[in-house]
């Protein structure tokens, strides 16, 4: 487990105890480091030594904290090295796998089809995190119970047409053989939003700081989060806040209207916000980044929001410059 995973498990058992100038907020400049313990700009939250000893003290006074940290993520691992130079990995988490010359079957081969699947070695579970289902690890697990205590439904309850691609939606496409994001235009609160990339894997839906900026929110409050958000590299981004905006997909008659809670995210970026699970669920909308397009229920009649190949491609060469 790193040392941000582990913060952020200490942080919800209210155990951590901060540096008192990290309330202040970053003082130095911005960089491409920041550590999310100091609150601070100049090295990275798994780098953190400070936070090592942090953790260490409270695995200390708290052994149930480390059986937490055991039970998740094959355990915690400390920097601290032993006298012959070696890093001490803690207690080995389970038996050492098998050593010897392993050779992957090829596929290609014939005869490796035939037969049954050999049984699963492990379970690898996909790695993300954010507000979904909560902003507390009460609200999380309540979720989670719901969930294992409803009966899977016979039928479908939510009636409307059915929401599908062909060739047709293939029409004004500039590159058909592409492998583009989906990259839309909608309506925040009447502002003509562009560059909103639809993420299809985000648990959560993110408004970044610079787009706040340009807004008169006026009557709209921003919320305090605790939960920090994680991506696929495990590095944290504390949010900014939380605030819930009208946000308006297609036009004319086939538009619709719904609030969406927006993630505040104070952090570099080629777009302006992007929408994830949570919107693709108010809406009731399918997306598909190889037909370039948006579909959602309008009525009886079907919404539609047609991506911008070109927008998708200058986006995806900024954001890799930053």
């Amino acid at each position: 487990m790193s040392k941000t995973q582990a913060l952020q498990i200490c942080e919800e058992k209210q155990l951590l105890q901060r540096p008192p100038w990290s309330k202040q907020g970053p003082r130095r400049p911005k960089s491409d480091k920041y550590c999310d313990f100091h609150n601070e700009y100049g090295h990275n939250t798994n780098d953190c030594r400070q936070l090592e000893q942090e953790i260490e003290r409270i695995i200390q006074q708290n052994p149930r904290i480390k059986d937490i940290i055991e039970k998740q993520n094959g355990g915690y691992q400390s920097n601290k090295r032993g006298r012959d130079g070696s890093k001490h990995l803690g207690p080995r988490q389970g038996p050492e796998p098998p050593r010897g010359n392993f050779q992957r079957p090829n596929p290609n081969q014939p005869g490796n089809n035939q037969g049954p699947p050999p049984p699963a070695r492990g379970v690898i579970n996909m790695i993300f995190g954010g507000l979904t289902d909560g902003d507390s690890n009460r609200a999380r697990k309540t979720s989670s119970r719901k969930l294992s205590n409803m009966e899977i439904a016979d039928h479908m309850v939510r009636t409307g047409p059915t929401l599908s691609f062909g060739s047709d939606d293939l029409k004004g496409l500039s590159d058909t053989t592409h492998n583009d994001a989906l990259v839309i235009r909608a309506l925040v609160t009447n502002y003509d939003v562009a560059w909103i990339f639809v993420d299809f894997e985000s648990s959560v839906n993110v408004l970044f700081q610079e787009t706040i900026n340009q807004m008169d929110l006026g009557e709209y409050k921003v919320e305090p989060v605790v939960t920090s958000l994680f991506g696929f590299t495990g590095h944290a981004i504390r949010p900014t806040g939380l605030i819930n905006l009208p946000l308006t997909l297609g036009k004319d008659r086939t538009s619709k209207t719904r609030i969406v809670s927006f993630i505040i995210v104070d952090a570099p970026s080629a777009y302006n916000a992007i929408l994830g699970r949570p919107a693709m669920t108010i809406f009731m909308a399918v997306a598909s980044a190889l037909y370039q397009k948006l579909k959602f229920p309008v009525g009886k009649e079907i919404g539609e929001v047609q991506g911008d190949q070109k927008i998708s491609r200058k986006c995806y060469v900024e954001e890799v410059r930053i």
